[in-house]
């Protein structure tokens, strides 16, 4: 049976299966590729995690090649090649630097399938042996995509990656069929993220410190989880803010509790295209979050919400001061937001975009 007579598969290649954003947008991505011909599927090469039933449950099958960490890209090089070689997959995709260079290393002519390739921020290869690996593995790619044009920008510039084989195509998502009604009824703020160095929550946390002796009676639901909890409670205990600040964990239905807020907000130091970001927009909800990465390709400042500098919970504090201060801005910039999701970052055209650079040219 040829490739136009079956369901074309597609295996998105990923370190793990833990929540985070590559992996929502493989999640996403693939639950809706079948109704465009593709049969999606994953493969995680250092162990499975939160997303493994949430792929399961889209029909998408996950395999685990469990790679240990502290075992590099030679070790994954040669459990790919043996998985690569047993398996018939029309395209692959992979997802940040080592699922690239390993997919590179592991089939270096990539005849048997079309070879396709997502980063989704700023993270790279700081190493001269990993700047030359990542450099060298972008140009086996037939194609290469950015999920912001920040991203794209530090591909090309900073990594070498061949301008004339980089895509834009932004992140999307599905966006709810009513917005929340909560927006300026309260002082609930929700954040959603990996609880890891590069979301600078304790920045966060700082800022909510700021509101609340400053007389705004700010609360803080955080919805993740990750190796920095520990610490962040931590640091949250010794701000004295007590109940103020609930640690929900992950959480499977992020939904329900963007529901329930006031205001998103994210105070990371790097970001891609943030799914957590459009899917609170979607829900109708103003955001607060850093100037970085592609946060202001997203969020229009004074607008849809407000942009801060990294670094500064004070001016964090006074951006999200504005938001609870000013229901009516809140309400307005909430609707101005779900507004640009469904016009600029839909789930159908991720999805129809990803579908051409499949098929090739």
């Amino acid at each position: 049976m040829t490739a136009s007579a079956r369901e074309r598969r597609v295996v998105h290649v990923l370190n793990t299966t833990d929540t985070g954003g590559a992996e929502m947008v493989a999640l996403h991505l693939g639950r809706e590729m079948r109704a465009l011909g593709w049969h999606p599927e994953v493969l995680a090469l250092r162990g499975e995690g939160a997303l493994s039933a949430e792929f399961a449950a889209a029909g998408m099958r996950v395999s685990n090649l469990g790679v240990p960490i502290g075992q590099g890209v030679l070790r994954i090089r040669a459990a790919l090649r043996h998985w690569l070689a047993r398996e018939r997959c029309d395209v692959v995709h992979t997802h940040n630097v080592t699922p690239l260079v390993g997919v590179a290393l592991a089939a270096p002519r990539h005849e048997r399938f079309r070879f396709v390739h997502t980063k989704h921020g700023r993270a790279r290869a700081t190493n001269l042996r990993g700047k030359f690996l990542t450099r060298w593995a972008a140009r086996r790619a037939d194609a290469l995509v950015a999920v912001s044009g920040d991203a794209r920008d530090c591909a090309i510039r900073r990594e070498g990656y061949p301008a004339g084989r980089m895509h834009l195509i932004y992140n999307g998502i599905h966006v709810p069929a009513t917005a929340t009604d909560q927006v300026g009824q309260g002082l609930r703020l929700v954040t959603a993220a990996r609880l890891e160095p590069i979301k600078t929550m304790e920045l966060l946390l700082d800022a909510v410190a700021l509101l609340r002796r400053n007389g705004v009676a700010a609360t803080l639901d955080i919805v993740g989880d990750g190796s920095e909890r520990p610490r962040l409670e931590q640091h949250a205990a010794a701000l004295a803010l007590g109940e103020a600040v609930r640690f929900a964990g992950w959480q499977r239905d992020v939904g329900s509790w963007l529901r329930g807020a006031d205001c998103f907000v994210l105070a990371s130091r790097s970001e891609g295209l943030s799914m957590t970001i459009l899917e609170a927009m979607g829900h109708g909800l103003p955001v607060v979050a850093t100037r970085v990465g592609g946060n202001s390709e997203v969020i229009l400042d004074g607008t849809t919400g407000r942009l801060v500098p990294h670094g500064d919970p004070a001016a964090l504090a006074a951006a999200l001061g504005d938001v609870l201060g000013h229901p009516e801005w809140a309400r307005r910039w909430g609707q101005a937001g779900r507004t640009r999701v469904q016009q600029e970052f839909s789930l159908d055209a991720m999805a129809r975009a990803y579908d051409q650079l499949y098929r090739g040219p």
